[in-house]
């Protein structure tokens, strides 16, 4: 068995992944401080539920927080029934959160605008988009999005430890 620490994000020391990941936590928790009131804010500047802001800031931070998991664990110990189950809990949060945002601008009330934008080589045309184009696609990938949530959280349950099978030191 060797005693050589292994890098655990991509043969980068742990250090630069901890460094990537702090921006994108701070920036997530930065953002959920203002949904949720902690921050004082503007009210008239919120253009979707506080709660749609809550879950884009709460993307950002299960980013950071997933990136700096895999950099704060060696090999070894994100073979840990405890990694593992953090690590199941902090996915899965993340593709919920990601994935009702893209359903509220799909299925949500009130009015939507979309824009199209096409370029081919230097020559760029724009133009208004088609509001029901646009909430089928957003409310598809958001559909999408959670039936892939929940199958990745099925297959997953189904591999994570549920505990030790004999009671030790109940004899």
């Amino acid at each position: 068995m060797s005693t050589e620490p292994t890098p655990p994000v991509n043969g980068l020391p742990s250090g630069c992944a901890m460094l990537f990941a702090l921006p994108f936590l701070a920036a997530g928790d930065y953002i959920m401080a203002i949904s949720l009131g902690i921050l004082p804010s503007d009210p008239d500047s919120f253009k979707a539920p506080r709660l749609v802001v809550t879950a884009a800031g709460a993307v950002f931070a299960m980013g950071g927080l997933m990136v700096l998991l895999k950099g704060s664990f060696s090999a070894g110990a994100q073979q840990l029934p405890a990694y593992q189950w953090l690590e199941f809990i902090i996915v899965t949060l993340f593709l919920v959160a990601f994935g009702a945002i893209f359903l509220w601008v799909g299925f949500g009330p009130g009015e939507r605008a979309f824009q199209t934008e096409t370029s081919i080589g230097p020559v760029t045309t724009s133009g208004e988009g088609n509001p029901i184009l646009g909430r089928c696609l957003f409310g598809t990938f958001g559909l999408g999005t959670l039936i892939g949530g929940l199958f990745y959280a099925y297959r997953k349950l189904m591999t994570l430890p549920m505990g030790d099978d004999e009671d030790e030191g109940m004899e």
